[in-house]
């Protein structure tokens, strides 16, 4: 049983979380209108925006080496069936033997793709944020595609 002082905040906290479980469903709903009227295209291009959704704290270590993961957005087939993905990207950077003067930074595939519906609700909502940019460059990935396929024909 809940101690006096705490029962409002409860009662505030359960209407905030069906609130924001409606407003997530909405989301979700407009995100897979979206990715369905994009795969009925059958484009077939991986695109990905080399920008983070989310990202973690970076770590750093006695050798000026910050290591931190990010979550980027994508148009890529996952199990199978295209649609917006969700790659987890580890990167690291610092300077090369301690050299301020050559600073470096890698990109690492931390983890398999996931398709977006099963990302977090963060990454979701900032998925939403950025699907223009993500569909424009999907569309310029496919013109270039085309671009490419034309020049082989006869």
């Amino acid at each position: 049983m809940a101690e006096p002082g705490l029962s409002p905040l409860l009662s505030s906290l359960e209407t905030t979380a069906k609130a924001l479980n409606e407003a997530s469903d909405a989301l979700n709903s407009k995100l897979n209108t979206i990715e369905k009227q994009l795969s009925a295209l059958n484009l077939g291009v991986e695109v990905w925006l080399p920008k983070a959704l989310t990202q973690s704290d970076k770590e750093g270590s006695t050798f000026s080496q910050k290591v931190w993961t990010e979550q980027w957005l994508g148009y890529a087939k996952v199990n199978g069936k295209w649609c917006f993905a969700v790659k987890r990207m580890r990167l690291m950077s610092g300077f090369y033997e301690n050299n301020l003067d050559m600073p470096y930074q890698d990109e690492y595939l931390d983890e398999g793709l996931i398709a977006l519906a099963q990302a977090s609700r963060e990454a979701r909502l900032a998925a939403l944020l950025r699907l223009p940019e993500l569909l424009e460059n999907v569309d310029a990935a496919a013109k270039d595609t085309l671009s490419r396929a034309t020049q082989l024909l006869p």
